[in-house]
């Protein structure tokens, strides 16, 4: 269904090749997780290359809902942010935790951006590691907000292992479990399990691994 390239820890950009399969097994485990609504509505906030960008722009509409396509780079305008979750009545969107932790900062300096943000009700954050204490501080103004840590690869439809973040955020944030129809894995160098408590490279396995 779709190819991004990737290169991975190698350094060697690679094509990655994802199937409908993996794609809709994905958006599936979205329905699941956090209901099939008409009335979603998405902000596309990834680049066009990034695997982000597909539930983003597809998954909404699958369901009747609402993706709406920022002009230029709104969504990292933050004043402009605020206005068009308001105007657009935004209620899912996704951050990458960089861009996250300097919005929560602007949020901080200007509370009166907040009132425009009473739609949301669903973050999805990942890509890097999750600083807990932006997350604090961002469900201490915005607490009717979930949010989701995320973690795959983009050999696997998007990601693939979630952790719905409590109200008393643990520190480090885990990467969670992950989605239906889909298996991780801690193993050696052998491929095999390693017990609890020990270091280990994390394999994924099922519906959403791509080709290759």
């Amino acid at each position: 269904v779709y190819g991004m390239y990737t290169s991975g820890t190698t350094g060697r950009p690679k094509c990655t090749l994802n199937l409908h399969l993996g794609l809709h097994n994905r958006f599936r485990h979205m329905d699941r997780r956090y209901g099939q609504r008409s009335d979603e509505v998405a902000l596309f906030s990834s680049k066009y290359d990034y695997d982000a960008g597909l539930w983003q722009l597809f998954w909404p509409i699958c369901n009747g809902g609402t993706c709406v396509i920022p002009h230029g780079r709104e969504e990292i305008d933050f004043p402009r942010l605020s206005r068009l979750i308001h105007q657009w009545q935004v209620s899912f969107m996704d951050f990458v935790p960089t861009v996250f932790n300097v919005w929560v900062s602007h949020l901080e300096q200007h509370p009166a951006d907040l009132p425009q943000l009473h739609s949301l009700r669903q973050l999805l954050i990942g890509g890097e590691y999750v600083n807990a204490s932006s997350i604090r501080r961002f469900k201490a103004m915005l607490p009717q907000v979930a949010i989701t840590n995320t973690y795959g690869a983009t050999e696997a439809s998007m990601g693939t292992v979630f952790f719905d973040i409590p109200e008393e955020v643990p520190d480090p944030i885990p990467i969670g479990l992950p989605i239906d129809h889909v298996n991780a894995m801690i193993l050696n160098d052998m491929l095999e399990p390693v017990p609890v408590g020990e270091i280990g490279e994390l394999y994924l396995e099922g519906d959403c691994v791509g080709q290759g």
